[in-house]
């Protein structure tokens, strides 16, 4: 058929002048044109080249031939593919087309191909009535009609079960028979009065039958000649659902379908009896369905007869076309289409359907699932269109799925499959912990049911294997947390999830494995590789892990002091920082961690790997290098618990070394003598005496990097390294100090070592269970000390350096935050660096609202606000400090002497605890984390701990105490008591400021005003936040979007959904106690009764020292009074007298005095020795006198009241 060529551009007519659309023609066929858009569509476009207006204006035989063209052209090249009818109108006149669309990659591949072809001047392609190439008509025959052996569900009984078997089948054969199953289950959506469906196939014939609303037996309203039955199902293209603007929710959509199946049958025969005209229409056609009028037989239905409306469809296929050797359907086959007549049922279970005269028993959704599942456990979910049943894959199945769209089949599943699964992942993520990296493994676990009823579907081809309707298009699927629930609980997901974690970390864990690689060097920073690792005499070969850089010099300077042959066979590795702790750590963390992938490769270590020889690894041995003290032991249990964890036999094999150094020295002032080393402060202790320390000069080691490189090489010279080995309680002792599961085990481990001091052992041999007990127990005690306080004084170690170095030489003036922090460290030797003891003191100087009600420093600068909680203090170096007035009347100068120093590297330094006369504890409240602990105190009233501190003086410690709720100074809000066990709710405070807007006038103590801020914009309905606050007072406007959204959050709960109540408690009030010991304090009632036991039995000893003090005073005093009066009235001459007569003299008179004093008494100066003098000692005796008397006639308590009355006015 010839082109034409006209002025009107379309795609038939002139394809590269259209100036809306840039096309190439692809191929020209013998009745219309394939194209395909320059654009990068994935879609051709079929035009025939006569122009009609509607394709069902062609002859039903040549509708049939452009539609065998057009699987012709693109089936050669991919079995995917959906054929829709358009209308498009083209500058002057209109016509039809058809549109194909493929998927994106496989269309790609053809443009580029033809692309190249054209570049290449190919002959030009066939057109007219010529024949079209051989391969295409050879790849479409064969896509329907080889047959194929594969696995598929089938039934071998209307009963059940349907099985999943290999079958052999003809493709064309299901489809033609599934196209009229679809055409009655369309049907069925849309006629309620549609009771049955009957399928029966006998030998090579197929017959179904239904009810219902008839198809009227009149003529077609275009072709008038022919009965609209004969149109329905012998005409291409007939149908009613080509309007894409009206829901549908059929499988049919290109009326196509059921013509398919006559087309491709021997014999295609109707029946449809219309009970309403009492007519009754037969037509039978013959190959290639050749639609005649002629055919059609009508009679009308007897009076009598009680025949109600149906539709009958017989048909034969023809399976010679389709390659069958025989004319009946084989065995496999049936199976199959039982199994498809199943589905039917249970996708629509409103009409009874039977198969072979048995009908199938599905009432449920639940029933249908049964049919495939009926052994295994199975959730289902019913809600709208979508109906989904989930449970576990059979064996070796992996991901699988049933599915359907209205009805229709899809064996390949497609986009509502996909948007199920997708769902119920989502759903699982808040149930299964982990899920969300597992996705692969959960769905390879899970056999997915989905049906779905979607308004006008699209598939991927005529086969209808696979849905491609849009995600956006699908109904919404939002599953509950409940079903998740079930479905993780039932079908036992969780394992499934822990089986592909433990997997995934297998493969993670594989990936940062070492290897014994020979002798090439490992590309590490840092690293000081050994000539000899990697080798066969790597099991000869010591790694040394150093703590930090200064060590490694230590290491160095200590290997440089070896053989140099020896030297091969040590390296060195220096640690940043502390090891990871792998007790808790996950795969993903372990093989994020730099340090023990690298430990890992150093060594040569593979994960999973039971060692029974160092000859396995690049090193034979692994020592530690780290300081001696707390955090050294630390690094070293850290580092013995990664071995002992992943690798416990090399534990067995003494892998794990350390090496001892010293951390004192004793050398001879004299320079004669050997110096002296002490690995133990206890054991230095016990050597030391007043005659050692004139003899020696005592050198203490902070850490590695203090040793000379001279002293390096002794220590390596001496090589003290103590072997840890395994014992039947290491397992369980490395777990008690690392593993977060025993922290409460791990509490009380620490609280005996505070009660029974740890041993300090020696030797080269340790067990894990020493180690832990008595080296690394240590670090806990260290840790704990730093971080919880003292129920004495309020205080933790660094606050206390910080007060006992003001208390001990107050200045009157200011004096540097940073200097001050220089100055504490200097003086109480502080280890840990300034910074954190400047950070110390700003938080003692802060007075703002949650930082505690009595601040012990002035703050002379911005120490920081409740803007943001403090951190937004200046730079230490900018702002000043000094005590406030209440410090001195807190902590008394009196009770110093009575205070116990510590001691650090032979000099006396802070007191064990301070000893203020309020518990300043419970005035301004604590927190910290430790090492197995924490603690969270809550401040109390000043006045109010000072009114029961004056209530137990005046009855006793067994007083009943006034309750003490939480306070903090300047708070606005309210703190109510929330129930018994002193959990209490914090609120602040707001007011309705106008319709739609209210103000914030106070926020919950540690609620931080710029926090608040940033958090108020997250409340629903609010439209903008406005605060006008200063670093005092909160002032926070919230403006909502309408009065509805104000009214309707003050009608709920506002102080929830305004974030203005906090609740606090005194669950976690963990503190040293009295005796030095951690204890958990239940109330701050038993608190306040120790501290006040401990602190009335100190003001005894005060009073006792007190009087001690001022009676040797008075002694000395009448003494030197006895002295002078001798001198005075010539009873005793001291001109020209030798000085020790003189001595003598006053011994007499001075009875009291020593041979030391006396001769003190001698050197009193010459105006000493005056009657005034004389008359101003009197004066003093009296007044000591007086003073005695007053101190005897007082109690502890009273001297107590004392204090309190002085301190009062500053509280």
């Amino acid at each position: 058929m010839p082109v034409s060529s006209g002025s009107s551009a379309c795609y038939t007519c002139d394809p590269f002048r259209s100036p809306k659309i840039r096309s190439s023609v692809f191929r020209d066929g013998a009745y219309g044109r394939l194209h395909f858009d320059l654009r990068d569509r994935d879609f051709f476009i079929y035009t025939p080249y006569r122009h009609v207006a509607h394709l069902t204006d062609l002859a039903p035989e040549e509708a049939h031939r452009v539609l065998l063209e057009i699987d012709r052209m693109i089936g050669a090249m991919t079995d995917s593919f959906n054929v829709q009818y358009n209308k498009g109108r083209w500058k002057s006149h209109e016509h039809a087309h058809m549109k194909v669309t493929i998927d994106e990659p496989t269309f790609r591949r053809i443009k580029r191909d033809h692309l190249s072809a054209c570049e290449r001047s190919l002959p030009p392609p066939l057109c007219g009535a010529e024949r079209m190439p051989s391969w295409e008509s050879r790849a479409w025959r064969e896509h329907v009609r080889e047959p194929l052996t594969r696995d598929c569900w089938v039934a071998d009984a209307v009963e059940g079960p349907i099985v999943r078997r290999s079958i052999t089948f003809n493709p064309g054969l299901y489809k033609i028979f599934d196209e009229a199953l679809v055409n009655v289950i369309d049907h069925s959506k849309r006629d309620d009065a549609l009771t049955y469906v009957k399928v029966s196939v006998d030998g090579g014939r197929v017959r179904i039958k239904n009810d219902g609303t008839p198809i009227p037996v009149v003529k077609h309203h275009q072709m008038t000649e022919l009965y609209v039955p004969v149109v329905v199902f012998g005409v291409l293209l007939s149908g009613n659902n080509f309007d894409d603007s009206r829901e549908r929710y059929t499988g049919g959509r290109n009326g196509l379908g059921v013509k398919l199946a006559n087309v491709l049958s021997k014999r295609f025969e109707i029946e449809v009896v219309d009970a309403e005209r009492r007519l009754k229409l037969t037509h039978a056609w013959r190959a290639g369905m050749d639609t005649k009028a002629a055919d059609t037989k009508v009679k009308r239905l007897a009076d009598s007869s009680k025949e109600r409306s149906s539709v009958t469809v017989t048909f034969v296929p023809d399976f010679e076309y389709f390659g069958e050797a025989g004319e009946t359907f084989s065995e496999d086959t049936v199976a199959l289409f039982r199994r498809r007549v199943m589905d039917a049922a249970g996708c629509t279970p409103r009409p009874s359907i039977s198969f072979d005269g048995k009908t199938i028993k599905v009432k449920r959704f639940a029933d249908y699932v049964r049919l495939y599942v009926s052994s295994v456990a199975f959730v289902e979910h019913v809600a709208g269109p979508w109906r989904l049943a989930v449970c576990r894959a059979p064996e070796g199945f992996g991901y699988s799925h049933v599915s359907s769209v209205n009805g229709v089949s899809t064996a390949l599943g497609g986009t509502h499959v996909d948007a199920a699964c997708t769902a119920l992942m989502r759903a699982m993520t808040p149930v299964l912990k982990g899920s969300e990296r597992c996705v692969p493994a959960l769905r390879a676990a899970l056999f997915l049911m989905v049906h779905v009823d979607v308004a006008n579907p699209s598939f991927s081809s005529q086969s209808k294997d696979a849905c491609n309707t849009p995600a956006s298009r699908l109904p919404r699927l939002d599953l509950p947390p409940e079903l998740a629930k079930r479905v993780a609980d039932r079908l036992k997901l969780r394992d499934v999830v822990a089986d592909a974690e433990r997997a995934s970390d297998k493969r993670l864990l594989a990936s940062t494995n070492g290897f014994k690689s020979g002798a090439s060097t490992l590309k590490i920073p840092k690293l000081d590789d050994a000539p000899r690792a990697g080798t066969r005499d790597s099991h000869r070969c010591t790694l040394l892990l150093t703590e930090g850089d200064s060590a490694k010099s230590f290491a160095v300077a200590g290997v440089g002091a070896l053989e140099r042959k020896e030297r091969e066979y040590w390296g060195v590795f220096p640690l940043k920082g502390k090891l990871l702790n792998v007790s808790e750590a996950s795969a993903k963390q372990l093989a994020a961690n730099a340090e023990v992938t690298r430990i890992q490769k150093i060594l040569g270590l593979k994960h999973g790997a039971a060692y029974d020889s160092l000859r396995q690894l690049r090193y034979g041995k692994l020592v530690v290098l780290a300081d001696a003290d707390s955090d050294g032991f630390h690094i070293l249990g850290l580092i013995i618990h990664l071995v002992e964890t992943f690798w416990p036999n090399l534990i067995d094999l003494g892998f794990v070394c350390s090496m001892r150094t010293p951390i004192i020295r004793a050398l001879p002032t004299a320079g004669k003598g050997s110096c002296l080393e002490f690995f133990s402060e206890r054991a230095f202790e016990e050597w030391l005496d007043d005659e050692k320390k004139r003899r020696f000069k005592i050198r203490y080691y902070k850490g590695l990097g203090t040793h000379t490189a001279a002293e390096a090489k002794a220590v390596f010279a001496r090589m003290d390294l103590v072997r840890y080995t395994r014992d039947a309680e290491g397992h369980r002792s490395m777990e008690l100090a690392f593993s977060g599961a025993r922290s409460d085990e791990r509490k009380g481990w620490i609280v005996a070592a505070t009660e029974t001091p740890p041993r300090e052992l020696t030797g080269p041999q340790m067990s894990l269970t020493e180690f832990v007990n008595n080296d690394l127990v240590r670090y806990g005690l260290a840790a704990s000390e730093r971080s919880l306080p003292s129920v004495w004084d309020g205080l933790k170690p660094s606050q206390r350096k910080i007060m006992f170095t003001l208390l001990e030489s107050p200045a009157a003036d200011e004096i540097k935050v940073a200097q001050l922090a220089a100055k504490v460290a200097l003086r109480t030797v502080y280890k840990h660096g300034e910074t954190s003891l400047a950070n110390a003191i700003v938080n003692l100087a802060q007075d703002f609202v949650g930082a505690g009600n009595v601040n012990l420093l002035q703050p002379i600068g911005c120490f920081g606000t409740r803007l943001l909680g403090g951190k937004d203090a200046a730079s230490p170096r900018y702002i000043f400090t000094k005590p406030s007035a209440a410090a001195p009347l807190i902590f008394r100068r009196e009770d110093a002497p009575l205070l116990r120093p510590l001691t650090e590297e032979g000099a006396s330094i802070e007191y064990e605890h301070l000893a203020p006369v309020l518990p300043m504890l419970l005035v301004n409240g604590c927190n910290g984390i430790a090492w197995g602990f924490s603690t969270n105190i809550h401040p109390r009233e000043p006045a109010a701990v000072l009114a029961n501190l004056r209530l137990l003086l005046e009855r006793g410690s067994g007083a009943t105490l006034a309750p003490m709720p939480p306070f903090w100074r300047r708070f606005r809000g309210t703190v109510e008591g929330a129930g018994a066990g002193g959990r209490w709710v914090v609120r602040g405070t707001f007011a309705r400021l106008r319709e739609n807007a209210l103000r914030v006038t106070e926020l919950p103590v540690g609620t931080w005003t710029e926090s608040y801020k940033t958090a108020a914009d997250g409340i629903e309905g609010v439209a903008r936040v406005h605060t006008s606050s200063t670093e005092e007072d909160v002032c926070i406007d919230l403006v909502f979007e309408s009065e509805d959204a104000l009214s309707a959050l003050l009608e709920g709960d506002p102080e929830r959904t305004l974030r203005l109540r906090r609740s606090v408690d005194d669950d976690n009030m963990y503190a040293f106690d009295a005796r030095g010991v951690i204890r958990k304090y239940a109330s701050v009632e038993k608190m306040l009764r120790e501290f006040f036991d401990a602190r009335l039995e100190l003001y005894g000893a005060r009073k006792a020292r007190s009087l001690a003090d001022l009676q040797e005073e008075l002694r000395a005093k009448r003494d030197q009074r006895a002295f002078v009066d001798a001198v005075v009235s010539g009873r005793i001459a001291v001109w020209r007298r030798p000085a020790e007569d003189v001595v003598e003299d006053i011994l007499k008179v001075a009875s009291g005095a020593g041979r030391t004093e006396a001769r003190d008494m001698l050197k009193m100066q010459l105006a000493s020795m005056t009657a005034e003098k004389l008359l101003e000692m009197t004066h003093k005796i009296d007044a000591l006198e007086t003073q005695i008397s007053s101190l005897t006639e007082k109690t502890p308590q009273q001297l107590w009241h004392a204090d309190l009355d002085a301190l009062e006015k500053y509280l």
